[in-house]
């Protein structure tokens, strides 16, 4: 499916291109979410059994199609008949033994069943096309989520070990001034406090990065993880698309939309092949060879017709289809208003999320940046006599909160925009900078 440029663009500050470089290559540059996606959609067996699905169906469209071809075939028979005073037994019969060896030839001339039949299987196709495309989009969405919450658990470390080193500075410091009483206990108490904290709060999020490594490993195949790479900044004067744009672009190649279409399409074919199951049908039939008893010593011969066929009274059965094919296609026709309606709630509720998450994360890192000043001058207070240890474990805490809402909103937003790029029916490419 082509990728359609505009709004996207904006958006283009969120996803590194895909590189079709080496594993080496991805190692040195570090494991971008294009790729990870490229990697997964290959290993994944759910993926290619969508694909061979698709193209399953693809082949019943030619086979649709080759049965108006002409067909050549081969009939060749030995039979033998019981006989009574040079009679058969059987009316049917012509002599003791009857050979057959024909070549016949068949060609449709008139099936208005089996050419609506062509036009449900190439809507059965489209279906099962966008359907693997689907299932290429549900991938794309494991793997970004598991990806951006692994960026997040890599981050959070960083935010842990620096209050751990700071901490265990601090209370080396102090338990260095503790004798000539310095420092009070207490002081020690709360710089012992913090620093286990730290540590803990450093533990906690590498076992959380160790689990989201090992699912990151299983989706793209891979048996070891190369480091991801820096996420970009989001830069100050960001804007989010217009809601119209992205719905413009949602609506023409959302792969749920194309297969509510095709499933109408479907329908509406299905239905004109119930009424045409009512109209004649015309074939043509050719032989050449032998219909003959006991040899092939007579010369070969010839024979052609045209038979025609329809159906005069059927008890109700093909009206009661063709009223069933009408229901269907209503049906349809309600899903795929329902799958439109959906999608455009959506994208309402996703870019909604993101707005939030945007304004969300401007205010948090303003909040950060000032509660890190904060907690620099604690330091500095603190280490000068001026300060207690409660205001630096309070400025500590408070610039630890300040860093992980910034980080969350910033997740939370990489998240929101990736969702309305996949609800576009977009993947993440190179061409998406």
């Amino acid at each position: 499916m082509r990728v359609r440029p505009g709004w996207l663009t904006v958006l283009g500050w969120l996803l590194l291109g895909f590189s079709t470089a080496s594993y080496a290559e991805t190692a040195a540059g570090g494991l971008t979410l294009a790729r990870a996606v490229a990697l997964a959609l290959v290993h994944q067996p759910g993926v290619a059994a969508q694909q061979d699905a698709a193209d399953a169906a693809s082949r019943l469209v030619d086979a649709r199609k080759a049965a108006f071809s002409p067909h050549l075939g081969l009939q060749a028979s030995e039979t033998f008949n019981s006989m009574e005073n040079g009679t058969p037994d059987f009316t049917s019969a012509n002599g003791r033994q009857e050979i057959t060896g024909q070549v016949v030839l068949e060609q449709k001339l008139y099936d208005p069943p089996g050419a609506a039949a062509i036009g449900a299987a190439r809507a059965e196709a489209e279906f099962a096309h966008y359907r693997a495309l689907q299932n290429r989009f549900a991938v794309a969405g494991m793997v970004a989520r598991t990806y951006y919450k692994l960026q997040a658990q890599q981050a959070a470390i960083a935010i842990w070990r620096l209050p751990a080193a700071e901490s265990q500075a601090d209370l080396d410091a102090a338990q260095r001034g503790l004798r000539p009483d310095v420092r009070t206990r207490l002081d020690l108490l709360r710089l012992q406090t913090a620093l286990r904290q730290a540590q803990q709060g450093l533990s906690q999020a590498k076992l959380a990065r160790a689990t989201s490594v090992r699912l990151l490993m299983l989706m793209t195949g891979l048996s070891t993880l190369p480091a991801l790479a820096t996420p970009p900044p989001i830069s100050a004067d960001f804007t989010l698309p217009s809601l119209p744009e992205i719905q413009a672009a949602a609506l023409q190649t959302q792969p749920a939309l194309v297969i509510a279409r095709s499933r109408q399409r479907r329908a509406a074919a299905l239905l004109t092949a119930a009424r045409a199951a009512r109209l004649p049908r015309a074939q043509l039939q050719a032989a050449y060879g032998w219909d003959t008893l006991g040899s092939f010593s007579a010369r070969p011969g010839w024979s052609a017709g045209v038979s025609v066929s329809m159906p005069l009274f059927d008890g109700g059965e093909l009206h009661d289809r063709a009223a069933a094919a009408r229901l269907r296609l209503s049906a349809a026709r309600q899903h795929a208003l329902q799958t439109r309606l959906d999608l455009r709630a959506s994208l309402t509720t996703v870019w909604g999320d993101a707005r939030a998450a945007l304004n969300a994360y401007r205010a948090a890192r303003d909040l950060a940046r000032r509660k890190q000043r904060i907690w620099q001058i604690s330091k500095e207070g603190y280490r000068a006599r001026q300060l207690s240890s409660l205001d630096l474990l309070l400025a500590q805490r408070d610039w630890i909160r300040g860093r992980q809402a910034e980080l969350a909103d910033a997740t939370r937003l990489r998240l929101a925009l990736m969702q309305l790029r996949l609800l576009a029916g977009q993947l993440p490419t190179d061409n998406n900078q």
